[in-house]
């Protein structure tokens, strides 16, 4: 007899419900100087450069989610509040840029690059679109 599909928040027979959870000593995003001045900021620089960076180099355009320390700050106020130091980027970008800085190993996944728009190109349905 096939077995019924498990319904939301249904626990796992086969999952301790107090499965231990890694203990990070990471500080709150508020303690680490994302508060509501820098939320302001962000959005005062998101609304002067609201292109990604990285997309603008390539010659491409894409919105712009995040603003991004281009030197890690790692908890230096000077190098966080320098707005020479900020860059607009697009999610991924952003995720990209983390994750080489975190692991030293560059993500070449370029599959969210099909999704741009080029300047000066439209789509065109062509004949056998249709």
């Amino acid at each position: 007899m096939p077995k019924r599909a498990r319904r939301l928040g249904e626990r796992r027979p086969d999952r301790s419900p107090a499965a231990p959870r890694p203990i990070t000593s990471r500080k709150t995003s508020t303690q680490r100087g994302y508060d509501r001045r820098w939320r302001k900021e962000r959005r005062a620089f998101l609304a002067e450069n609201p292109y990604c960076a990285e997309h603008l180099r390539r010659k491409q355009i894409r919105l712009a989610q995040c603003v991004d320390h281009i030197i890690p700050h790692r908890g230096n106020k000077r190098l966080f509040w320098s707005r020479r130091n900020w860059q607009s980027l697009c999610n991924s970008c952003h995720s990209k840029k983390t994750q080489t800085e975190r692991t030293g190993i560059p993500n070449n996944d370029s599959r969210h690059e099909s999704t741009t728009v080029t300047p000066g190109r439209g789509y065109r349905p062509q004949a056998n679109d249709r």
